[in-house]
C-alpha cells in the first residue's frame, strides 16, 4: 500500500522525516474543526487478501495523547466535498 498524491492534495507530511514515508493529503482546516484527507493505493496482492478476508486493519499513532475520530471510504466525495460555486 503507498500513498498517492491527488489534486486536492495541499499539504505534504513527514516530508523530511527519514523514518517515515511523506504522505500528500488534503487540509481542509473548516471541516469539522479540521480535517486531513489522505489517500493509498493498494498493491494487487492486498486486493486481493482484502476481497478473500473483507479486513482491513488500521493503526493510529496518537503517542499517547487521545484518540481522536478517523473515517475510512473507498469514494473520495464520501471525504471531500464539492467546493460550493456560487
Amino acid at each position: 500500500m503507498k500513498n498517492i498524491t491527488f489534486p486536492e492534495a495541499n499539504i505534504k507530511i513527514a516530508e523530511n522525516q527519514e523514518q517515515y514515508n511523506t504522505v500528500h493529503a488534503f487540509h481542509q482546516p473548516k471541516d469539522q474543526g479540521g480535517s486531513i484527507t489522505m489517500c493509498f493505493e493498494l498493491t494487487d496482492e492486498e486486493v486481493k487478501e482484502i476481497s478473500k478476508t473483507k479486513k482491513l486493519w488500521i493503526k493510529q499513532l496518537t503517542f499517547n495523547g487521545p484518540m481522536t475520530p478517523i473515517a475510512l471510504s473507498v469514494n473520495k466525495n464520501d471525504l471531500i466535498e464539492a467546493p460550493n460555486k456560487g
